[in-house]
């Protein structure tokens, strides 16, 4: 640590001596001494930030935008590395390309005064009198900041966190009703995994500031995050009271309502908000996305080509069309998407484009060509999100040595005996939206959507151990006792509540929790589980052609994928030694071969009476929230069991991976 503390010393007297040089106009000579720090401390982000500001000083733009976008590939959410690009851009003249640079700059560190003006006089310049104004305002919100709290968001996004809230609590200790403090320390929380800590910290804030804005966001977007919908949506309507008319306000209750399974609700709004924006692309995405959310596909498709229309660079809406899956792009889409890659596109949007244009060629049959966009668009997601083989498989091997014969022996009769939860679960891509089709249209089965109270529950249990412990899950697991463990189904039973209906039994389904069979039949333990399965090489596939917006970190890799198959595969054998006959497995082919046999195999599996309109589950009309959702609403189709196979040529990692499962 000595070491450590000596090195960095070094460094940023280092870095204060070429900032001298650059306030002197020394601009060449602390360039030299930048690319030497660079040098010496080539794993390190600030020497990589006072080169690029030595290049722009120094006139060479074109080094310095280089630098720069070199550094956000290591650390996409580096705040003040984004706000230099701006600056970079805007000097060789790259107005709108700056403007992208400031906006990331902000969504990352959203105390960078320099940024906001910058963004504030861009609008101006486009003639957005409206979001020229709401730059302002939080200009001025910064402006009237005490700086202690500028800088120490600054020091969050920096990830220097032990300083950060050091100095935190030091200002609240001294200014107890300081709603932005709290906010600053809920951020803090959200970082460390804290969330419950959070959440106090904000609805504390917003309390304390009812017509803070920023608190007010921050707050509705983390339930949101929970999946504590119900409550985020009451808490955008009460900081719209406090707001009338603001946009971003009208865009979380929308998001709400969606969520809730409202997306009508959503639509009304995104309709009244249309005219009064000037750059409505993104706006006319989220529109495009509850329309098919509530199947209306023929809409969604036309509020995706406004979108495209609004602004043909914009990789949401042509992924948008990509992932209603049963839409077919034309040739002078094809063309039209081709064109905007043969040109400058920011790194999100070219991802999804190359995802969409994967697509698109698929339905055309020009496999390798489909194939080599799809690998593209695969490579640069990846830089996005990494995935962790190692530490994947030290986790699941933690659960195996948890959740054992003698553990449920010596546990015999812990947790909530409410039969009511049917969870299913898998890999993406398995088919478990067709089994939750399937079910809900069951009249004693109410389907919610994909919800992630296990996950949070699991997470607020390890907190109480310490995160950043080793053993931290071994320990939160075996910790619980019975009245623990009955007050924790419980809890989950009471968050479910919101988004059930009549019926007496509900799905839970969201792919992940196979992670969490262990825990679910401690707190639940009649729960039901059903292990949706697709051919592992169907499977493998149809998660590396699909742009994942969080959480699928294995799928930007076919080595990956099938790394991550095996490891569920081996999870999943483990429970159903543990827990014999407890865990059905469905596989996605046999539904498609044998519907109705299959639909009384799971029926049988779960105490309920055979009915006739699981058989009709196309005809259903709810809310669907994932990728299938226009499949879904179809009759059962053959066409995409195989479809692998046309791109078998170039699978072999994904083959390798997989080994004797396939």
């Amino acid at each position: 640590m000595a070491d450590e503390t000596e090195t960095k010393r070094k460094m940023d007297a280092a870095i204060l001596d070429i900032i001298t040089d650059l306030q002197a106009g020394r601009a060449e000579q602390g360039l030299k001494k930048a690319g030497a720090l660079v040098e010496s401390y080539p794993d390190e982000t600030e020497p990589q930030m006072v080169l690029a500001l030595c290049e722009r000083r120094a006139g060479k733009g074109a080094a310095a935008i280089k630098t720069l976008e070199t550094l956000l590939e290591q650390t996409p959410k580096h705040g003040r590395a984004w706000q230099e690009l701006g600056h970079c851009r805007r000097a060789i003249g790259s107005p709108d390309a700056a403007a992208y640079a400031y906006r990331q700059a902000v969504d990352a560190n959203d105390y960078l005064v320099g940024s906001w003006q910058a963004i504030a006089a861009y609008e101006a310049w486009i003639g957005n009198q409206l979001g020229a104004r709401m730059a302002g305002q939080e200009v001025s919100y910064l402006q009237g900041l005490p700086q202690q709290l500028v800088a120490i968001g600054n020091l969050l996004n920096d990830r220097r966190f032990e300083e950060a809230e050091a100095l935190c609590r030091e200002f609240l200790e001294a200014h107890p009703d300081s709603a932005e403090a709290k906010r600053l320390l809920a951020k803090m929380g959200v970082e460390f995994g804290r969330m419950e800590d959070a959440v106090r910290l904000l609805e504390q804030a917003v309390q304390d500031e009812p017509n803070n804005v920023r608190c007010g966001i921050d707050f509705v977007n983390l339930l949101s995050k929970l999946h504590r919908y119900e409550e985020a949506y009451k808490a955008a309507q009460t900081l719209a009271e406090h707001h009338p008319g603001h946009p971003n306000i009208e865009i979380l209750i929308a998001s709400q309502a969606a969520h809730l399974g409202r997306p009508e609700e959503a639509v009304r709004i995104y309709d009244a908000l249309l005219p009064k924006l000037q750059a409505p692309t993104q706006l006319l995405n989220f529109r495009a996305l509850a329309l098919n959310t509530q199947g209306d596909q023929d809409g969604a498709v036309t509020s995706y080509r406004r979108a495209i229309a609004s602004n043909p660079a914009s990789g949401a809406a042509w992924w948008g069309l990509a992932n209603l899956k049963t839409f077919r792009f034309p040739p002078e889409d094809i063309t039209a998407m081709e064109r905007q890659l043969s040109g400058e596109l920011q790194d999100g949007d070219r991802t999804e484009i190359e995802f969409a244009l994967g697509k698109a060629l698929e339905d055309e049959k020009r496999f390798e060509a489909s194939f080599a966009h799809y690998q593209a668009g695969n490579e640069l997601a990846s830089k996005r999100f990494r995935f962790d083989d190692e530490a994947t498989r030290r986790n699941f091997e933690a659960v195996k040595d948890v959740f054992t014969d003698d553990f449920y022996r010596s546990r015999p009769e812990f947790g909530d005996a409410d039969p009511a939860p049917i969870f299913i679960v898998g890999l993406q891509r398995s088919g478990s939206t067709l089994l939750e089709q399937i079910l809900s249209a069951h009249s004693q089965v109410d389907g919610t959507q994909e919800l992630k109270f296990v996950t949070a529950l699991i997470r607020n249990l390890k907190n109480t151990i310490g995160p950043d412990e080793d053993d931290a899950y071994t320990k939160s697991m075996e910790a619980i006792d019975a009245e623990m463990a009955e007050r924790l189904g419980q809890t989950y039973l009471k968050q479910l509540a919101p988004y059930r209906k009549s019926g007496r039994f509900f799905t839970d389904k969201l792919p992940d929790n196979f992670k969490h069979v262990g825990f679910i039949k401690l707190i639940l333990p009649h729960a039901k589980i059903i292990d949706a399965r697709r051919h592992p090489m169907a499977c493998g596939f149809s998660c590396f052609k699909q742009l994942f917006s969080s959480g699928a970190e294995f799928s930007y890799s076919l080595e990956d994928m099938g790394a991550y198959y095996r490891l569920y595969d081996d999870l999943m054998s483990h429970f159903n030694e543990v827990l014999p006959g407890q865990i059905l497995r469905v596989n996605n082919e046999d539904v498609i071969d044998d519907l109705e046999g299959e639909v009384r195999r799971i029926l049988d599996f779960l105490g309920l009476e055979f009915e006739e309109a699981c058989l009709n589950y196309h005809k259903q009309d709810r809310a669907v929230f994932t990728p299938s959702a226009s499949q879904v609403r179809k009759p059962i189709s053959r066409s995409g069991m195989e479809q692998w196979k046309n791109f078998d040529p170039w699978l072999g990692p994904l083959r390798e991976a997989l080994g004797d499962l396939v």
